[in-house]
């Protein structure tokens, strides 16, 4: 139906991506529910296409997650690996440090 009918003309090719999410418990007070944080990119290299996420939700607890693009080789790194990462960055350890998974 898209070749038939050009649905995708004049537009970019569709992507693909792979994910991780946990959802922590965190000391009262490191993140408020509604809160949201993206790395716009990090921790990934500069030629792969996503990052990662906090989102706070209620009862002390928070979402963490990574987006990785699987069209350039190699990008995919499985079920774990990068978040630690993400976890750890400059960008994310005072909401993440001394948590619990």
């Amino acid at each position: 139906m898209i070749k038939k009918f050009k649905l995708d003309g004049g537009k970019n090719p569709q992507g693909y991506v792979v994910g991780v999410k946990e959802v922590w418990e965190v000391p009262e007070g490191r993140i408020q529910p509604g809160d949201v944080i993206h790395t716009m990119g990090y921790p990934l290299k500069s030629n792969t296409y996503g990052g990662g996420f906090i989102y706070g939700m209620k009862d002390n607890k928070l979402s963490i997650g990574l987006l990785t693009g699987l069209e350039i080789c190699g990008s995919f790194y499985g079920s774990s690996p990068g978040v630690p990462e993400a976890q750890n960055s400059i960008l994310t350890s005072p909401v993440c440090s001394r948590t619990e998974k």
